[in-house]
């Protein structure tokens, strides 16, 4: 990452790095919260994204379910999928609301 930040300034190198690292660590949080929290975990781990994006999040998470899915045991694998059906079509007309509702969805299908 660091050697993308060629011609800027050290400090301002780094804290550039050091800000994509803090947007993906919640964007993983929250991954793992859509996966395995509550509602009320998710919700507040999504308020703590300091720009979300709804469709690069969608797709994050969408990346993350896949990954469990391939990693996952085969008992699991109904769950997983489930997610992703619930994580399918893009935000681009419902934004943030679009996204949420998803992500309700999808954490209420990891459930059953």
């Amino acid at each position: 990452m660091l050697e993308k930040q060629k011609g800027l300034e050290r400090a301002v190198a780094i804290e550039a790095v050091q800000a994509h690292t803090t947007v993906e660590k919640g964007t993983i949080d929250l991954c793992r919260a859509v996966v395995g929290g509550t509602w009320k975990e998710l919700v507040s781990t999504y308020k703590r994204l300091e720009s979300p994006e709804s469709e690069g999040i969608r797709r994050a998470v969408l990346g993350y379910l896949k990954s469990c899915l391939l990693k996952g045991k085969a008992a699991d694998a109904a769950r997983f999928a489930d997610m992703i059906e619930e994580m399918s079509g893009h935000t681009f007309d419902d934004g943030d609301a679009g996204l949420l509702a998803k992500m309700y969805q999808a954490n209420k299908a990891g459930k059953t």
